[in-house]
C-alpha cells in the first residue's frame, strides 16, 4: 500500500482492480506463483463468530481509523478470493501468508 503503481496510487483505497492489476502485470513474465502478505491484519479476514465487532473495539481502543486493508475488508472485500481467482485465470499458483496470533507491538498494550 506504500508503493505507487499503475493500478493503485498511494493513499487511494484498496480495490479488487488494484489486486487484479498487480497480478496481471506479472502474469506473462514467467511467474510461477504470486504471494500476498497483507499488513498486520488488525481486522479479522473473515466474519468472526467469536468477536464480530472486533474492528469497532480496535478503533475505540486505539483511536485509529481503518487503514487501507481494514477499510477494504470492512467494505466487504475478499483479497484472498480475488487473488486465487486471478491467479487461476493466469495458471499461476496463489500463495497467501496471513499473520495468525501476531504479537508485534505488545509494548503498546494499554496505550492509545
Amino acid at each position: 500500500m506504500n508503493v505507487d503503481s499503475p493500478f493503485h496510487r498511494r493513499g487511494e483505497p484498496l480495490t479488487d482492480e488494484a489486486i487484479i492489476g498487480s497480478i496481471d502485470e506479472v502474469a506473462d513474465k514467467g511467474v510461477d506463483a504470486y504471494a500476498l502478505s497483507p499488513g498486520l491484519g488488525h481486522v479479522p479476514f473473515w466474519q468472526s463468530e467469536v468477536d464480530p465487532d472486533h474492528y469497532q473495539w480496535w478503533m475505540k481502543k486505539t483511536g485509529l481509523e481503518p487503514d487501507a486493508y481494514g477499510r477494504y475488508l470492512l467494505d466487504g472485500g475478499d483479497m484472498v478470493r480475488v487473488l486465487v481467482e486471478r491467479c487461476r485465470h493466469h495458471d499461476i499458483a496463489p500463495f497467501v501468508s496471513l499473520r495468525m496470533n501476531d504479537v508485534h507491538l505488545l509494548e503498546n498494550v494499554g496505550k492509545n
